[in-house]
């Protein structure tokens, strides 16, 4: 699934982030759920799925979420929730502590007067979210640059001025809260996959051809 909304500014769109899976385990099925015609969004995701994100597009109040369907690729995330605006997230999480953030994984409403979300998970973390994890500031000019490096996953958003790596100097924008992944993005199974993939694409097209001229023959001798 991708989002616009994060890497709008006040220009317009600049492109999109994309949520990526191992091609190697079954894909969930994603969708974003909560837009309401009024502007007063409803965020939540079903029963069967988990809440991935968040973006503000079309919501006067609350936010979108990024739902997708409960498997082993999103199972991290399931165990995961974020808290309201409090002064001590850390406090309310019953299980462990991962992070805090003013805008949670980006989208939701912004925690102000020195109030912040707390993403809060079972006990111990899950293990995709108990890496190397740390807040990586924003790459560019752009005020929209929050990112993570290529073998990360991204968690949370904030908003703010941050020191400019390798210079002294800071900036204002989004930095991202990055979790280095448990294994190689791309394993031997990817390639597989992907070389199959490609074989089978070659020969449903050699006999795609094969029946087209096939045709064209008949078509000539009759």
């Amino acid at each position: 699934m991708t989002d616009k909304d994060i890497c709008r500014d006040q220009y317009g769109s600049l492109g999109f982030a994309r949520f990526c899976c191992p091609a190697s385990q079954l894909l969930p099925t994603c969708t974003w759920r909560g837009h309401s015609s009024t502007g007063n969004c409803q965020p939540g995701c079903d029963t069967d799925e988990v809440e991935l994100g968040s973006r503000r597009a079309g919501c006067r109040e609350n936010h979108q979420s990024a739902c997708c369907s409960a498997s082993d690729v999103t199972k991290a995330y399931g165990e995961c929730h974020w808290t309201d605006c409090l002064v001590e997230p850390k406090q309310a999480c019953n299980g462990s502590f991962v992070v805090s953030s003013t805008l949670g994984c980006g989208g939701h409403q912004f925690c102000q007067n020195g109030y912040s979300r707390g993403l809060c998970g079972n006990d111990p973390s899950p293990a995709a979210f108990d890496t190397d994890c740390k807040w990586v500031p924003k790459a560019g000019h752009l005020k929209r640059g929050g990112s993570c490096p290529q073998d990360s996953i991204k968690l949370s958003l904030a908003l703010g001025i941050h020191d400019v790596p390798g210079r002294n100097a800071t900036c204002y924008g989004y930095s991202a809260y990055c979790c280095t992944e448990t294994g190689p993005r791309f394993s031997k199974m990817d390639d597989l996959f992907t070389a199959n993939s490609v074989n089978n694409f070659k020969t449903e097209i050699n006999r795609y051809m094969r029946a087209v001229n096939a045709t064209k023959r008949g078509e000539c001798g009759g």
